[in-house]
């Protein structure tokens, strides 16, 4: 049985995002959840900051809503990494 400190841990770890992918490819065909992974996968820069933003918690005297503003990724960031996310998980067939 987990503890809330293995959630927590879980939580953490840098490489959830790709745990999580990895959870959905394990329980299902790629082309069924192709933008899931492509999502989760562009989430990453967010998911990551916010990991930061727990960590650094206690030594950040930001409070409110600066404190979600401090921690956003750069648009640079989350280009780089959408460009590669979509090489990555090509299965997602969503037209624009």
């Amino acid at each position: 049985m987990s503890t809330v400190v293995d959630y927590i841990s879980s939580a953490k770890d840098h490489k959830l995002p790709e745990m999580v992918i990895e959870y959905i490819k394990e329980r299902s065909l790629d082309e069924d959840t192709g933008c899931i992974q492509l999502l989760i996968c562009k989430s990453s820069p967010f998911i990551r900051n916010m990991q930061k933003s727990i960590n650094d918690r206690s030594s950040n005297s930001t409070k409110g809503y600066k404190a979600l503003f401090a921690y956003l990724p750069t648009v640079e960031e989350v280009s780089e990494n959408g460009d590669s996310c979509e090489i990555k998980y090509p299965y997602c067939s969503i037209l624009f």
